[in-house]
């Protein structure tokens, strides 16, 4: 029975998952520039990157926008170009922990996140709709667990643009330890076996 109690044990210690949480701020990436898959472990599609003190200049809205009031950290965030909607993936289902979110314009715009598994055209698992200001950015802490798509759009029309820094997400991942643990328990549970037979005949 000890010998049993010492494989549930393993067992369960083998099952243990560990996560390396990842923040993204997007201050390494060429402004103006959209965000290719890979970045920061992602892939990416409709966002690009947006400096919020010389790109609000440039699109001629001065700097009292979302463009620039939605930076959180450097001088970086990323936004949906045209204002459709966009969104970010993973092969792998991560949990989706928190964001920085601001409306580009104009201010008090409706946005919808949503959380999918299997991309966009699979099963939805959260939502939430907010409203969101153009001077200052929405911290949202979700840890919407099990998805592999994070979706975002505007509600109503004309579609609008959404800024975001300083996302943060985190990918389960298996431990060195466990894994290597793996044949030792399949040995004991064998040796068990073996034993328990021997006994019954």
């Amino acid at each position: 029975m000890e010998l049993f109690s010492v494989l549930i044990f393993v067992l369960l210690q083998s099952a243990t998952v560990f996560a390396q949480s990842t923040m993204i701020t997007f201050d390494d990436y060429p402004h103006q520039q959209d965000i290719t898959n890979g970045y920061g472990g992602l892939n990416w599609n409709n966002f690009a990157a947006v400096n919020g003190i010389t790109d609000p200049v440039g699109f001629g809205f001065g700097r009292n926008t979302g463009y620039t009031h939605g930076i959180v950290s450097g001088s970086q965030g990323a936004y949906n170009p045209d204002g459709t909607p966009a969104y970010f993936s993973s092969p792998t289902p991560f949990m989706f922990n928190s964001i920085y979110l601001t409306s580009a314009w104009p201010d008090n715009t409706q946005f919808l996140i949503q959380g999918f598994i299997g991309g966009t055209n699979g099963t939805l698992v959260d939502t939430l709709s907010l409203s969101l200001s153009t001077l200052s950015p929405t911290y949202e802490n979700l840890d919407w667990s099990g998805i592999d798509t994070i979706a975002f759009s505007s509600i109503g029309s004309p579609p609008s643009q959404i800024v975001m820094d300083n996302l943060t997400y985190t990918v389960p991942e298996q431990s060195t330890l466990s894994l290597l643990t793996l044949p030792i328990v399949a040995l004991i549970f064998k040796s068990c076996s073996t034993k328990w037979l021997r006994l019954l005949n």
